[in-house]
């Protein structure tokens, strides 16, 4: 029973750290894209 909470624990802090550096990831993505969207829009 302690291993399978041990298991519980490890996979919510895994899970936490994944959606962690997936937010950063997308959010790293958005601020290079928008940008590049903008000046071309507004070159267009």
């Amino acid at each position: 029973m302690p291993q399978f909470d041990l298991y519980r624990e490890m996979t919510f802090v895994g899970f936490a750290i994944v959606a962690t550096l997936g937010f950063a990831g997308i959010y790293a993505v958005l601020e290079n894209v928008v940008p590049f969207l903008r000046g071309g829009l507004g070159r267009v």
